[in-house]
């Protein structure tokens, strides 16, 4: 990947958050198995994952952008991709060390991209 696309003015979404335990804890509460995929959605009010089961059964955790320290949009459509929520979910657990800073930086460069989480200091 180039630095021009993990470059923050370059990305679809920037945002940082100061408190990860929060995010964990909403994302654990629709997570059904092990082997749950989710969908993201990006855009300019917040970041929205949803999550089915079988077809008929639908959850959807709505992140506000107020929720995030800094919310940064500038895609031009929606983007939409989809992640393994049971791999975010430990991967985020990574940052949530108790009695330590655990503020994360999301970014997403764009289509055909990753989304990239990374330990911010304050």
């Amino acid at each position: 990947m180039s630095s021009a696309a993990t470059d923050s003015g370059a990305a679809d979404l920037v945002c940082q958050l100061d408190n990860v335990q929060g995010i964990v804890d909403a994302l654990s509460s629709v997570r059904w198995s092990r082997k749950q995929d989710a969908v993201v959605e990006l855009s300019e009010h917040g970041i929205v994952l949803i999550v089915e089961d079988t077809g008929c059964l639908q959850a959807k955790v709505y992140l506000q952008k107020e929720l995030f320290v800094h919310y940064e949009y500038t895609a031009e459509a929606r983007p939409r991709f989809g992640v393994n929520l049971s791999l975010l979910i430990d991967v985020l657990n990574t940052f949530a060390v108790p009695g330590l800073s655990n503020s994360i930086e999301l970014s997403y460069p764009g289509a055909d991209m990753q989304l990239v989480l990374k330990y911010v200091s304050i």
